[in-house]
């Protein structure tokens, strides 16, 4: 299984949850999943560096904006990841690719992007979604949103988000009409 991560790449706002980052990607590295993310920064770092301490895991995947585009906002590429792949798109049409090619979604923080991540992945790809709760406004935002909120897992904990994604993992058709909202 393929998962996206999702969250903010700024540095400031993805310090708060680094130590949720980092389970978050140990135990996607345990569990056998290749983990898909952005450059490399933000939580994205933190998911990497747990991503990579299990010593057999999947593959970590990088899907990169335009290089203009990164430059432009101030985000950097890191190292680390397996592969890497340029787009040469902007950001928006990058997060479709990622949304599209990926099989579900874990969301720790983030902010506006993060929830037009959100709404793609559940409206127009059918992707199964995990949010850790009380992880910034996106959990909050995600609850008034009427055609996703049933469709979003919003898990009290790192593992609990896991959990949903190996439900997720063994039963294909249940994301497309899944009903599960809370932990």
């Amino acid at each position: 299984m393929k998962v996206l991560v999702c969250g903010s790449w700024e540095n400031h706002k993805a310090n708060l949850f680094a130590k949720e980052s980092r389970l978050l990607g140990k135990l996607l590295a345990e569990s056998g999943f290749d983990v898909v993310l952005g450059s490399g920064t933000g939580v994205a770092r933190f998911v990497l560096e747990g991503f990579n301490s299990v010593p057999s895991h999947g593959k970590s995947i990088f899907y990169l904006p335009d290089l203009i585009e990164m430059k432009r906002v101030g985000e950097e590429l890191a190292q680390g990841a397996d592969i890497v792949v340029q787009t040469g798109v902007d950001y928006p049409s990058r997060n479709l690719i990622q949304i599209k090619l990926c099989d579900a979604l874990a969301v720790i923080g983030g902010a506006d992007a993060t929830v037009s991540e959100i709404i793609n992945a559940i409206l127009d790809y059918k992707k199964p979604v995990a949010v850790l709760d009380k992880s910034g406004p996106v959990s909050a935002i995600v609850r008034m949103l009427p055609k996703t909120g049933s469709k979003v897992f919003l898990a009290k904990s790192v593992k609990n988000m896991l959990e949903f994604l190996h439900l997720m993992e063994n039963s294909p058709q249940t994301h497309a009409s899944a009903s599960i909202h809370t932990a």
